[in-house]
C-alpha cells in the first residue's frame, strides 16, 4: 500500500444485513469451500522468497513467476506487460526503470467485451524510521497477500471448471508503492482502446488479523460505485466470518492510496478492500508470513470469489455423457416433475470431488444429502430454495473411504436418490 502522511484512524461504519442485493447461495458456498488458506500461504511465501520487490530494481522475475502461476491454472494467456516509466520522487530522487504488470484474461463466452478485474500489487517496500530504504522488502501483508486472493482465484475457478459470460481480467501491478505506476497504466490503456470494465476488485493489504481480535474488513468505496461497496458487504456477511466495515465519508480518504483509484479517476468502478486492523509490520522487515493470519485471508478470497461469481455470472460445464437421470416420475407428481431435471453427478467414479447438477424450470425447495452405505449422512444441506435453470452443488470428498455412496434429493413432494462410488 502507497504510503499515507500520517497516522492511519479508522473511524467507520458496520454495515447492517437489510440490504436485498446479495442472497445467500449454497451452489455459490459449496464452490468457495474449496479455497485453501495453504494455498494462499504457499504464494505468499514463493513472493516472500524474492527478497526484494522494490519496483526501480526489476521485478521481472517476480512477474514471470506470476504468470506462470496463471498459466498453471488455465490463464494460458498470462504474459507481462512491461512499460517505461522516469521521474523524481521524494523517496528515492530520480529514477528511471521498467516495470512489469502481469495481465491474464479469462475470456467471456456471453458478453467478453465486458470485463471484471481482479488485481493486486505485486511490489514491496521497507523501510527505517528516516525512510532510508533497505535492501530487502518481504512484503508479505502488503502485498503478497492480495495477490495471493487473485490466484486463488484463477486455481478455483480452473478446479471448477467455471466458464464467466463476462471476461475477468487477473492483474498484478508493479509500481504502486512508488505512485499506483501499474494501475494508472493499465487504466488508461483502458480508457484510451474504450474498454468497458464493469468493476475493478483490488485487494491491498489483507492478511494481518489478530485471532484475538474482532474478524473486521474494510471496504473502501468511489463516489461512482457505493452500490459495489453495499454488494462486498453482502458477499462478506453471507460467505465469511468476517464483519465487513463500509468506511464513512470521512475516513474515506484511503480509496486515494491503492490501486483501485486510477480506474475510478478513468470513471470505472472499483472497490478497495483492506484489513481492519492494520498490521504494526507495515513497510517494514518484520511484514512476513510469520504475523499472517490466512484463515482470514481464505475469508476474504471467499468474499472476492463470491462478487465474481455474481459479476461475471460463473457458470458451470454441463456433462450429459453418463450418469443422467432418466427415472420415470409418477403420473401424481408430474408438475413437480417437470419443475426437475437433468440430474447428473460427474465424475462417478470421484476422488477428490463430485459435483451434483440438476436443472430447475422454477425455483423449488429441496434438501439435499449425502450418506454412505450404511446411512451415515457425510454431507447435508438443509432445505434450500435453489433458482431456475442449471444448478451445481460441489462435494469434498478426498476424506471419504472407497466404496458406495448414496445422494438424497428431497422435495416437497418427490424423493430421488443416487447412487456414486469414491474410489482410489
Amino acid at each position: 500500500m502507497k504510503k499515507l502522511a500520517a497516522h492511519l484512524f479508522f473511524v467507520a461504519i458496520i454495515i447492517q444485513s437489510t440490504s436485498l442485493f446479495a442472497q445467500f447461495n449454497p451452489i455459490l458456498d459449496s464452490l468457495a469451500r474449496y479455497i485453501n488458506p495453504d494455498s494462499i500461504a504457499q504464494t505468499v511465501r514463493e513472493m516472500e522468497a524474492f527478497g526484494d520487490r522494490f519496483v526501480t530494481r526489476n521485478n521481472k522475475d517476480v512477474s514471470e513467476y506470476l504468470v506462470q502461476k496463471l498459466q498453471n491454472y488455465g490463464v494460458v494467456n498470462a504474459r507481462i506487460d512491461s512499460f517505461y516509466k522516469s521521474g523524481n520522487s521524494w523517496l528515492i530522487g530520480n529514477y528511471s526503470c521498467y516495470m512489469y504488470n502481469v495481465k491474464g484474461r479469462i475470456e467471456g463466452n456471453v458478453s467478453p467485451d465486458s470485463t471484471i478485474i481482479i488485481g493486486a500489487h505485486l511490489d514491496a517496500i521497507s523501510y527505517d524510521n528516516n525512510y532510508h530504504l533497505y535492501n530487502q522488502c518481504p512484503g508479505a501483508d502488503d502485498n503478497a497477500s492480495g495477490i495471493a486472493v487473485m490466484i486463488e482465484m484463477a486455481r478455483i475457478i480452473h478446479l471448477h471448471q467455471l466458464t464467466p459470460e463476462l471476461s475477468i481480467d487477473f492483474m498484478g501491478y508493479d509500481g504502486e508503492e512508488l505512485g499506483l505506476f501499474g494501475s494508472a497504466y493499465d487504466a488508461q490503456n483502458r480508457q484510451d482502446s474504450s474498454e468497458i470494465v464493469t468493476v475493478m476488485l483490488n485487494n491491498d493489504m489483507v492478511g494481518y488479523q489478530p485471532n484475538d481480535n474482532p474478524w473486521e474488513l474494510m471496504l473502501y468505496w468511489y463516489d461512482n460505485a457505493t452500490d459495489i461497496a453495499e454488494k462486498m458487504a453482502e458477499f462478506c456477511e453471507n460467505y465469511t466470518e468476517i464483519t465487513p466495515i463500509i468506511a464513512n465519508e470521512t475516513d474515506n480518504e484511503m480509496n486515494e492510496y491503492s490501486d483501485s483509484y486510477p480506474y475510478f479517476q478513468r470513471d470505472y468502478k472499483a472497490i478497495f478492500t483492506c484489513e481492519k486492523t492494520f498490521s504494526p509490520y507495515y513497510h517494514s522487515l518484520n511484514d512476513s508470513v510469520g504475523f499472517c493470519n490466512f484463515a482470514y485471508t481464505a475469508d476474504i478470497a471467499r468474499m472476492n470469489f463470491a462478487a465474481l461469481f455474481d459479476f461475471a455470472r460463473l457458470t458451470m460445464p454441463i456433462d450429459t455423457s453418463e450418469n443422467i437421470d432418466t427415472t420415470e416420475i409418477p403420473n401424481s407428481i408430474s408438475n413437480f416433475a417437470s419443475a426437475l431435471s437433468g440430474v447428473i453427478l460427474y465424475p462417478n467414479p470421484a476422488n477428490e470431488r463430485i459435483q451434483l447438477q440438476f436443472i430447475l424450470s422454477e425455483a423449488t425447495a429441496l434438501s439435499i444429502s449425502f450418506t454412505d452405505i450404511t446411512g451415515r449422512t457425510m454431507e447435508q444441506f438443509p432445505e434450500t430454495a435453489y433458482g431456475y435453470g442449471v444448478n451445481h452443488i460441489a462435494i469434498d470428498c478426498s476424506s471419504f473411504p472407497s466404496g458406495l455412496y448414496f445422494c438424497h434429493i428431497r422435495g416437497k413432494e418427490y424423493s430421488k436418490t443416487l447412487k456414486w462410488v469414491v474410489h482410489r
